[in-house]
């Protein structure tokens, strides 16, 4: 019986101990958890930040990129205005030099008419001279 007490004892002191091992792994089990859970956080407020300095970098970029497509609408806008003032400036001088080359052709039909009308009283006045000289 005696032995059974010591055995008893000897169990009852193991399960304390070890009821005393779970208790102090649990509370350096709980520290590291809690620590564990604080660095996390931390990581993922370093990295919300990160994410947040990148997506102002991005907005930043975007609104520069923005700002000069505008700036390309308003060359090109100024272009097609050129480009159609140029088109009605040019349409204008083409009507002027058009018109003239119509003066210039009108011309150039009456001077050969005139030509061939005088070129015929020519050929008539030679054959009346030859007429004339035969008669003689």
């Amino acid at each position: 019986m005696e032995k059974q007490t010591n055995n008893q004892m000897t169990l009852e002191k193991l399960a304390t101990l070890m009821q005393q091992g779970f208790l102090e792994s649990e509370n350096k089990f709980e520290g590291k958890l809690e620590k564990l859970a604080i660095l996390t956080q931390q990581g993922f407020l370093e990295l919300k930040d990160k994410i947040n300095n990148v997506e102002t970098e991005l907005k930043g970029e975007i609104n520069s990129v923005k700002s000069d497509i505008n700036d390309i609408k308003a060359d090109l806008s100024d272009i097609k205005t050129d480009l159609k003032d140029l088109k009605n400036e040019v349409s204008g001088h083409m009507d002027h030099v058009y018109k003239k080359l119509e003066d210039l052709s009108l011309e150039n039909k009456s001077g050969f008419l005139s030509y061939k009308r005088q070129d015929e009283k020519l050929i008539d006045h030679e054959n009346r001279l030859i007429l004339l000289e035969q008669k003689k």
